[in-house]
């Protein structure tokens, strides 16, 4: 019963990215500039992606339709805006429940996963904590009961840890694994959190040249 009333669809969803495709907000703004022609076409396509729960990829494609043209951004746009829209709403959901004290970060395990994301994966935020993703992100939100058992499932960290070389080197790259393997870099040294007055905030991957300071 609780999932399930977390999990429908909230009219907030619709709200919220309707605020964000206002000409003077940063999506809206973006869309303008870039697809001046195809604007109204293209926010429609948005909107009503969000009401209609659509898949992003279906969004994209009505987007493409609009703009006339294959536009290299629009899914990730859409992916971005929509995913926005549904955890906004959510989380506004949670804070309003009464029966939450709190979420934790489920990202999915694999060498697609950004590495900021899956060693963030199981962290737990209290309510007052926006949700940081950055574009195109996958993580989702799960709620913790204030008076129940808190979920659990195997991190992130811990998937990765239990890897086989190979994999391990693939997602971190030959020469971030190398400084790991020698010591010299510490998993936690890799993620960073960025703090953007428009787009928000999200987990970042810190480079080797950032982390030795060059």
């Amino acid at each position: 019963q609780l999932v399930a009333q977390f999990n429908g669809l909230n009219p907030a969803a619709v709200e919220n990215i309707v605020a964000v495709l206002q000409h003077d907000a940063p999506v809206g703004e973006l869309l303008r500039q870039a697809w001046p022609q195809a604007l109204v076409r293209m926010t429609d396509a948005l909107t009503n992606g969000v009401a209609l729960g659509w898949n992003p990829q279906k969004t994209e494609r009505v987007m493409r339709e609009a703009g006339r043209s294959v536009l290299q951004r629009a899914l990730l746009i859409v992916r971005t805006e929509q995913l926005r829209a549904y955890r906004t709403a959510s989380l506004e959901n949670y804070r309003a429940s009464g029966v939450l004290k709190g979420y934790k970060r489920l990202a999915a395990k694999g060498t697609r996963t950004c590495l900021a994301c899956l060693l963030a994966d199981g962290t737990f935020y209290t309510l007052d904590q926006d949700f940081d993703e950055h574009p195109n992100g996958r993580c989702v939100m799960v709620p913790v009961l204030a008076n129940g058992e808190e979920p659990k499932w195997e991190t992130g960290r811990s998937w990765f840890e239990r890897q086989p070389e190979t994999i391990q080197r693939r997602i971190l790259g030959p020469a971030v694994f190398d400084a790991w393997k020698a010591g010299t870099v510490q998993l936690d040294d890799l993620v960073e959190r960025h703090e953007h007055p428009v787009w928000g905030n999200s987990l970042q991957v810190r480079s080797l040249r950032s982390i030795r300071g060059l």
